[in-house]
């Protein structure tokens, strides 16, 4: 509550809220085209589609190529961090799906200006519905971090379509 943040930063309760309402008005001057822009760098470009590429082809190899020695994973609000390639690279060959990779479906997108990758995963009728969202930050040709949300509802938030 903005009283907790408040007692939390030393400060009044008027103060937190009008910092929240400068932030977000400077978010909503945020034009649609930044915040939904595609990947502009060509390498981040080459690095998300060879990651959703591997990804969609099952090759955990190819997978864990891309992702740095001392990658982390996360699932917020889960407690789930995993540390490291082969962990993570483990992870994925094994627990979304069992393993399968090959039955989800990926769109690229974004999140808080990173590339993010919305999984869609078949249900029983065989439509492709939303699963979760990976948000990943890259640094060179690496992953660096996935943060993975388990949630379907978030895909309304940022605009992703329903089922695929």
């Amino acid at each position: 509550s903005a009283a907790e943040v408040a007692n939390l930063l030393d400060t009044s309760v008027a103060a937190v809220n009008s910092a929240l309402q400068r932030a977000r008005e400077a978010v909503r001057k945020a034009t649609p085209e930044q915040a939904a822009s595609p990947l502009s760098d060509s390498r981040d470009h080459d690095v998300v589609n060879r990651f959703v590429s591997a990804w969609e082809r099952r090759d955990i190899d190819a997978l864990a190529a891309l992702l740095a020695e001392d990658v982390v994973l996360r699932m917020p609000p889960e407690q789930v961090e995993l540390s490291g390639h082969r962990a993570v690279a483990s992870f994925f060959a094994t627990v979304p799906a069992d393993g399968r990779l090959d039955r989800f479906q990926l769109l690229i997108t974004r999140a808080n200006g990173d590339p993010a990758v919305a999984a869609y995963l078949p249900d029983n009728s065989g439509r492709q519905v939303p699963f979760g969202l990976m948000v990943l930050t890259l640094a060179g040709a690496s992953v660096v971090t996935i943060t993975g949300f388990p949630a379907p509802g978030l895909f309304a938030a940022f605009d992703l379509p329903e089922c695929l």
